[in-house]
């Protein structure tokens, strides 16, 4: 029996089949984690990521044309995530620094 595609599947999805958002979880984890891990470096905060990538692939495949590539959606929603993990990372530092300097003055 062949697989349902991509298409098919967000059908499914968006007339309400968990089973077939599981299949696209199982089809595209694997290198959703890897894309956020080559950004983020960092296993722990890449499975987070991850994590994060397919809550908002289900809560957007609605608004899904099918103009492109189902990956390529996923991915553009990974390399966001992955984008705002560093944003996040970037102001933890700086308040950090800040923290430091302020405890070094008193």
């Amino acid at each position: 029996m062949q697989s349902p595609s991509d298409l098919e599947l967000i059908e499914q999805v968006n007339a309400g089949s968990e089973r077939a958002f599981s299949e696209i979880v199982n089809r595209y984890e694997r290198r959703v984690f890897f894309v956020v891990k080559r950004m983020l470096n960092d296993d722990d905060e890449s499975a987070d990521a991850t994590q994060e990538v397919f809550i908002k692939l289900h809560d957007s495949l609605k608004k899904f044309r099918g103009d492109a590539n189902l990956y390529t959606y996923i991915y553009r929603i990974a390399t966001n995530v992955a984008i705002s993990y560093l944003r996040k990372r970037k102001v933890r530092a700086v308040v950090r620094l800040d923290e430091m300097m302020s405890n070094m003055l008193t």
